[in-house]
């Protein structure tokens, strides 16, 4: 409907009409609240008649809203009235490019700016996963200050048909057809002559048709021509499926550079256009000139702040990366070739990594993924980008790994909470489930139209879209792979281990196997995490270093172990040679192998114990409160030790003999009992505390049993203690008198209980996770088990690592992420109850529930004693977790480990 001046929308009162286009009518209009000039778009009735489009454009509007940036005009907010509904928009002064471009071809020292701050509003709104899709000079305003507005950014998508209407034809797919029967198809997206060749041919695009459409409209800038002219729509289209520009009436000056990264905006093949705007913007600022590349670190000019002339040069690298090679050079390198840039993007405040946190780059090596607290959200950041944005929902649990997909818009995880592999666009949306997983789900790998994945028998592939998996190999009952990956003939490559009936494992070693085939290759003995990449070379991670060789899959000819990154924890590879990792050293158990012992108050204020920082798990707090044991674990070795708080003497080991796992106290504080491997089973063991003398027997199980102990009693009689066979965890009560063993209420779980005695052994608090349920839930019940049973964690949560205060008067538990613990207010009389406690800041590490807890209770009962991860004593800001990112890698690998 046309509006008169006058009409009153809300608080806008229009003043006059500005014009029509295919997004709509277009007025100005005034701001009575805050006295300023806006633009009014009224939106055609064919969307605002339509439930479904009508409701799709207020989602896409919020997004747009959240678009901040100088180049950008702004979204004010939406209107709305039985009649029609509106869009406030930022006004915008001055003539548009098409008119300015109308009077003649631009000026090089005029078009260099304009196209700069373009390329600017691009790269905002990609960052963000917004893209344009009609760029066009109409859409293009240029101030009197010479300010440039980019404007309608997402319209078109915002715009497009929904549902049964669309017909299979999407706006982000066409052009822009002014008669009203085109336009009744839903074709209202994009001047023809601006449109990238995928989108003419009605395929999805990405952020690279905006590429296209920069390049079309800086060639019309410096040119005074339409790069792909026609006498009419056809001819139009013909052209840009078909024709290349008339290169020759570019202006001279213009760099060779430029007009390099121009033919590469407009290379009809989008895999072969410049991946990044970020890279087009560095260009036109003479980034890849050959006095800029000769200078690694220029001094920044005084007006730019450190962190764009950061960005500048991580950005020029990306550039010089993607453009290198024989056939993307036009006319010379701009930057000589083996230029290897290292750049750290720091986790954003308010964000953590958690312990041992996943990350993934995308194949193209443009953006970055990955998980973090307090969220456990997974976050997708442009390389060069000032910012992440999530793409998922907060979750109880962070996601165990993540995957890009071969074209780097989909990217799939294993969510824990329900034990699924999802996949989520790297733009955000609704994650959709590909399948249900069992346990033990190991790091998973998007190769071609198939996810691979390790699971608790065998190494799985899963059609992407979803669908039933299928067992690629198969694995013996104590073993355990991770980290599969396909290579191009077929074979799998992984990682292998040995596994104990507790779940430990022995030293992983990196092997070769064809499916259908039980030969096995052992490539490296002491190995995980490997990767083949294109160069010819396996990498693999060894304690906490990653390594590099040649090695050819064809004839196995492997070349030696160069050391490439010391100290990496989890890392991955671009197909265009970046490698991005993060910070912190991770074992092959997954645990961090510099960790600090330290009491935690309520608050979240950490004292460290007199122990340098090792390979600790397991800490356990005496019943007196003098000392603490705590394991000291790698993948050779494993004993307890015992420090003796505020006595000035260092840690002491206290078991030799074998691998010594789970300690815990006596009630009279002067016993450590433990599970050991020494004479051959899996039984538990004690120890007086002060080292003197042997350790003595208390359990022998039988062959494929183990036996972990849970918690003594403070009456010095009983034991809880998990006893595990063929997969299944029995809670049972074992005598300290007699040794005799017996269950306790025949609980039964899939992962050790973590049983846990009140502090007057009235009570006993476990967890349990069986066939019926997909998370661990905890559950409090008398001692002995002669009454019901109390769930106190949701069937939401995957509660798990309960323990009690040391007055028994509250209770805490896990209930599933790294960065929470619930605690609650407890009752027992007349019955149990529960409720909430004050909270707990919790700044020690988490452990999933195969896991040993990584915390205790103080019994000063003001305090918890727990594992720190590296930074976290530290308040120094270099001290967070951040991300380190290598590109053109490739270059530095070849150099160390030349293949023959």
């Amino acid at each position: 409907m046309t509006l008169v001046s006058g009409t009153r929308l809300g608080a806008y009162e229009v003043t006059a009409p500005l014009g029509v286009g295919g997004m709509g009518e277009v007025y100005r209009a005034t701001d009575t609240n805050l006295k300023r000039q806006v633009a009014i778009k009224v939106l055609p009735a064919s969307v605002a008649a339509d439930v479904d489009r009508l409701a799709r454009f207020q989602r896409e509007a919020e997004v747009l809203a959240a678009l901040n940036h100088p180049n950008i005009a702004a979204i004010h907010g939406l209107e709305k009235t039985p009649e029609l509904t509106a869009l406030v928009m930022e006004l915008v002064e001055g003539e548009d490019l098409s008119q300015r471009i109308a009077r003649g071809a631009i000026p090089l020292d005029e078009a260099l700016p304009i196209a700069r701050q373009i390329a600017e509003a691009l790269e905002a709104a990609h960052e963000q996963g917004i893209i344009h899709r009609d760029l066009k000079p109409a859409n293009i305003k240029v101030r009197a200050d010479g300010t440039v507005k980019v404007l309608d950014f997402g319209l078109a998508k915002a715009l497009e048909p929904v549902g049964p209407a669309a017909s299979g034809v999407s706006a982000s797919m066409s052009p822009t057809l002014t008669t009203p029967a085109m336009t009744a198809m839903g074709m209202i997206l994009g001047t023809a002559a601006y449109m990238a060749p995928e989108q003419a041919r009605g395929r999805a695009v990405d952020k690279r048709a905006d590429i296209w459409g920069f390049g079309a409209v800086l060639f019309e800038m410096l040119t005074g021509r339409r790069a792909f002219p026609g006498e009419d729509i056809t001819d139009t289209l013909a052209a840009v499926v078909r024709a290349e520009p008339e290169w020759t009436l570019l202006p001279a000056d213009v760099s060779p550079v430029c007009v390099t990264y121009l033919r590469r905006c407009l290379h009809k093949d989008p895999k072969q256009r410049i991946p990044d705007i970020a890279a087009m913007r560095l260009a036109l600022e003479g980034a890849f000139d050959t006095a800029a590349a000769s200078a690694p670190v220029a001094a920044p000019a005084p007006s730019r702040p450190w962190w764009r002339h950061a960005m500048l040069i991580a950005a020029a690298a990306v550039g010089a990366s993607v453009l290198t090679g024989g056939a993307l050079w036009m006319t010379r390198p701009a930057v000589p070739a083996g230029v290897v840039s290292r750049f750290v993007v720091p986790f954003e405040e308010g964000l953590q990594g958690g312990p041992n946190p996943v990350i993934a780059i995308s194949p193209d090596g443009t953006r970055i993924a990955y998980a973090a607290l307090p969220g456990r959200q997974i976050f997708v950041r442009a390389i060069g980008a000032l910012a992440a944005r999530p793409i998922t929902e907060a979750r109880p649990a962070l996601p165990r790994s993540l995957a890009f997909s071969p074209r780097g818009d989909w990217i799939a995880y294993l969510d824990p909470t329900e034990s699924a592999i999802k996949r989520v666009e790297v733009t955000g949306g609704a994650p959709i489930t590909v399948c249900r997983t069992p346990t033990g789900v190991s790091s998973i790998e998007w190769s071609g139209d198939s996810l691979v994945y390790a699971i608790e028998g065998g190494i799985m592939q899963v059609p992407a879209s979803g669908g039933e998996p299928q067992q690629l190999i198969a694995l013996g009952k104590d073993e355990v792979a991770s980290a599969p990956r396909l290579l191009d003939d077929g074979r799998v490559l992984f990682a292998m281990a040995g596994r104990t009936p507790v779940g430990t494992t022995t030293s992983p070693r990196v092997v070769l196997q064809r499916p259908g085939d039980a030969t096995r290759t052992t490539l490296v003995d002491n190995g995980y995490a490997p990767r083949y990449l294109p160069t010819g070379h396996l990498v693999y991670a060894s304690d906490d270093v990653l390594f590099g060789r040649t090695f050819n899959p064809a004839t196995g000819a492997m070349g030696g172990a160069v050391s490439l990154v010391e100290g990496i924890g989890r890392y991955d590879v671009s197909a265009t040679g970046s490698l991005v990792h993060m910070t912190g050293p991770v074992s092959t158990t997954g645990a961090l192998t510099q960790l600090t012992i330290a009491l935690i108050d309520r608050a979240g204020k950490a004292e460290a114990l007199g122990i340098p920082a090792g390979p600790f798990a397991a800490p356990r707090m005496s019943p007196d409160g003098r000392r603490v044991a705590f394991e000291v674990r790698d993948t050779r070795d494993a004993s307890i030790w015992v420090y003796d708080i505020g006595a000035g003497r260092s840690a002491r080991r206290l078991t030799f003999g074998g691998r010594d796992l789970f300690p815990v106290w006596s009630s009279d504080s002067q016993r450590v009992i433990f599970q050991s491997d020494r004479e051959g089973d899996l039984g538990l063991f004690w120890q007086r505390a002060d080292g003197v003398g042997a350790a003595e027997r208390l359990t022998r199980p039988d062959k494929g049993v183990a036996h972990e102990a849970q918690s003594a009693s403070r009456d010095g009689r009983w034991l809880l203690m998990d006893q595990t066979a063929d997969g299944k965890t029995s809670l049972m009560v074992l005598s300290l008198g007699d040794k005799s063993a017996t269950p306790f209420g025949g609980v039964v779980s899939t992962r050790p209980t973590g049983a846990i005695f009140s502090p007057d052994d009235r009570w006993v608090a476990y967890s349990i996770r069986d066939t019926a349920r997909t998370l661990n839930v905890v559950f409090v019940q008398p001692f002995p088990a002669t009454g019901a049973k109390v769930q106190i964690s949701p069937d939401t949560e995957d509660g798990h690592h309960q323990v009690w205060s040391s007055d028994g008067k509250e209770l805490y538990y896990t209930p599933g992420g790294g960065d929470r613990l619930t605690a609650l207010t407890v009752t027992a009389s007349p019955g149990f109850a529960f409720g909430p406690a004050p909270p707990v800041v919790r700044l020690f590490m988490n452990a999933a529930p195969m896991n040993a807890r990584t915390f205790d209770v103080a019994r000063d009962g003001k305090r918890f004693l727990g594992l720190l991860a590296p930074h976290a004593l530290n308040a120094d800001a270099k001290a967070r977790p951040e991300i380190r990112v290598v590109l053109n890698w490739f270059e530095e690998l070849k150099a160390r480990a030349p293949v023959q």
